[in-house]
């Protein structure tokens, strides 16, 4: 009857030993990913800058409105999955938090420097909508990465004074 109890134990001593090292683990990785978030993660002031350039001055140069390394800007339209885009771009993923899979309101604005992600933002596009060139059509293949010398964007109106923010290599 001894032996039975000790096997029983020892099963239970096991599993506890299993879900405590797993709880562990889960609460140091889910630790680090908050805490790259909320180093990453650019506020709703950087979306408000976006807005003020595009009013006053019509247009929008992401070296302006920065103040941070940055050497790349990936642009991510709606429902689209950031990190089948990044392993496509050959970049490392971070686990990222954001809404753009299944929020048809925001762009994924994100920067890397070296091919790691720096800062990131869910943009409102009521806030400005970003498109790839003057015909309108979308970002090609669901999203768009620019080197920082070619980030300028132009401001123009669409419908109801709806804000577009068009790719323009020029100055």
């Amino acid at each position: 009857m001894c032996v039975i109890f000790l096997k029983k134990y020892r099963i239970f001593a096991l599993f506890f030993i299993f879900f405590l090292i797993s709880g562990i683990v889960f609460a140091i990785y889910e630790f680090r990913m908050r805490e790259f978030n909320e180093k990453t993660m650019l506020n709703s002031t950087f979306s408000e800058a976006i807005y003020k350039s595009a009013m006053i001055y019509g247009k929008i140069n992401f070296s302006d409105i920065t103040d941070f390394k940055w050497n790349q800007l990936l642009l991510i339209r709606p429902y689209k999955k950031p990190r089948q885009i990044f392993e496509d771009e050959g970049l490392r993923w971070q686990n990222i938090r954001t809404k753009i899979q299944y929020h048809d309101g925001i762009t994924l604005i994100v920067f890397l420097y070296n091919n790691q992600i720096v800062a990131f933002r869910d943009h409102g596009r009521e806030m400005g909508d970003f498109l790839a060139d003057e015909n309108k059509h979308l970002i090609h293949y669901g999203y768009s990465k620019f080197n920082r010398k070619d980030t300028y964007f132009r401001a123009q109106f669409g419908r109801q004074d709806h804000l577009y923010l068009i790719h323009s290599p020029q100055n």
